[in-house]
């Protein structure tokens, strides 16, 4: 007669199904981790290919297929890169002094350029409008409305037309409804 009074079969499952979920959270971490890698390549190639632009149209502009960069629009953009490439590695190394931690060697390039990718291009591409000139003189193609300006607000209805259906003034609750009720 074989009698199992011990759960050591549903620990055993719930350990099987906890290494598979963290299974399936690593596959996810590596695939976060695949595109944030693909987003930083893709906007520092970018910003590279923006500043020999920049460059080039800071001495007397530039026309490139329907865009025209301006010498002040080229010079800002190279001024914001160079302070992001300034304020970035300043802003890591103050919080590993402030924290107590080490950061290697390798990744102080990457904090540069991707401190000058992302106050040169970043800034470029979420300026007022969203990027959304950029998109529409580039690519020839409209931006979708949610990037178009904003009509003005409608004026607020006078008094007189805040009514009911049966045509009285509308009663807002207070905190004596309940008392008010019971008189």
């Amino acid at each position: 007669m074989a009698s199992n009074n011990d759960s050591g079969g549903g620990f055993l499952i719930f350990l099987i199904l906890l290494g598979i979920l963290g299974y399936i959270l690593y596959i996810l971490f590596l695939i976060a981790i695949a595109v944030a890698m693909t987003v930083y390549a893709v906007i520092l190639y970018s910003s590279i290919i923006l500043t020999v632009l920049a460059v080039i149209a800071a001495f007397g502009g530039i026309r490139f297929f329907n865009l025209s960069v301006s010498p002040l629009h080229a010079r800002l953009f190279l001024i914001r890169g160079v302070a992001g490439a300034l304020l970035a590695p300043s802003f890591v190394w103050f919080s590993s002094w402030y924290y107590g931690l080490h950061i290697a060697d390798w990744l102080w390039p990457h904090i540069v350029f991707g401190g000058y990718a992302m106050l040169s291009t970043g800034v470029f591409f979420m300026d007022s409008d969203g990027g959304a000139a950029f998109v529409e003189e580039i690519m020839g193609i409209e931006a979708p409305p949610r990037y178009r300006e904003l009509p003005p607000p409608r004026a607020a209805l006078p008094n007189h037309r805040r009514t009911t259906e049966n045509g009285h003034k509308p009663r807002f609750a207070s905190w004596d409804d309940e008392e008010e009720m019971r008189r």
